[in-house]
């Protein structure tokens, strides 16, 4: 059976993975890195739609970018790329995957996302896989009438999924928030220690941070996608599958409640985004507005993704040999 945990822990290091371009193969897709931005830098848009067959998976699981569809891994400390598409066809070992993922910013700590691949002639031995997400890091003040002790973090994410009888079709979720400058984005959500919330499938999820003060600075961190995978040694050879996460609804960070030492709710104050000074929140909701879903989402343009840059992932940190219990976020 797979579980949630194991499935993270199957798609272990990619979200994370520090990337460099190198030369096109022909095994390899316009799957290319874009935006030049750094995991710590302020404020970081994350976009990544990525997805392939994984020849490998029974041998040493890690998805290197072997068979690999079109795709783009954004990564951005000035602006969103708005929404990210990949997908296509690849043939491999005699099995067909076809796959078409799509991550779109939906505003402050909103984003839609969607996946979905159908497989033929799958070999037992090998993984198919699709994951599209957004993400990324803000930096927010906080003010308050009363001193703040505590403060939780309401999310809504809806969506719905489907499968032919095999693979996982999900999405997932992960949130926190600190007021300690200066962490690596991959570091806070999916290092040692952490304690960022992680949450699958459509739902209403709570967050709370421990605070002390009026005024003061957050750093909100937070990942969002939709996955879909038919992982290796769960079907039997020349089964075909056809799998899709549509969560092209809303992830939004939807509510925000402060509270005293008492437990008591605040009832004056303000959230507001440290660059800007775009209103937030206040104690009567969301004021940040959230963008509708795309019209029409383009197909994966891998000529004009070729353009910005030719070439595959060359995952240098945390790829195979990553640890058991490290995290991808599909």
């Amino acid at each position: 059976m797979i579980t949630n945990s194991s499935l993270s822990r199957r798609l272990a290091g990619l979200s994370v993975a520090a990337v460099c371009l190198v030369a096109a193969t022909p095994a390899s897709a316009d799957f290319v890195s874009l935006g030049g931005g750094s995991f710590a830098g302020l404020p970081l848009y994350r976009a990544l739609v990525f997805g392939g067959i994984d020849t490998q998976a029974g041998i040493s699981p890690g998805y290197l970018t072997q068979d690999m569809l079109d795709g783009v891994d954004y990564v951005s400390n000035t602006s969103s790329i708005g929404t990210a598409t990949g997908g296509g066809t690849r043939s491999a070992n005699g099995a067909t995957l076809t796959g078409n993922g799509w991550a779109a910013d939906s505003g402050f700590l909103a984003s839609r996302n969607y996946a979905s691949i159908t497989v033929s002639n799958a070999q037992a031995g090998d993984d198919y896989y699709l994951v599209a997400g957004q993400g990324g890091t803000r930096k927010v003040h906080l003010a308050a009438n009363a001193p703040v002790s505590a403060a939780t973090f309401t999310w809504t994410l809806s969506g719905s999924t489907s499968t032919s009888g095999l693979g996982t079709a999900n999405s997932r979720i992960d949130f926190g928030a600190t007021t300690s400058p200066g962490t690596d984005w991959s570091d806070f959500l999916y290092g040692v220690g952490e304690t960022a919330m992680t949450e699958f499938g459509p739902g209403t999820y709570t967050y709370t941070a421990s605070l002390s003060g009026m005024a003061m600075d957050l750093y909100l961190y937070y990942w969002t996608s939709a996955y879909t995978l038919l992982t290796h040694d769960t079907f039997s050879t020349g089964s075909s599958a056809t799998m899709t996460a549509n969560f092209g609804s809303t992830y939004v960070l939807q509510g925000l409640q402060l509270f005293d030492d008492l437990g008591a709710t605040i009832t004056n104050w303000t959230m507001t985004d440290a660059t800007s000074g775009e209103a937030l929140f206040d104690q009567t909701g969301r004021l940040a507005a959230v963008a509708p879903s795309p019209n029409a989402v383009p197909e994966p343009a891998s000529g004009a993704l070729a353009l910005a840059a030719l070439g595959m992932l060359a995952w240098t940190r945390q790829r195979r040999a990553r640890p058991e219990s490290a995290d991808m976020h599909g």
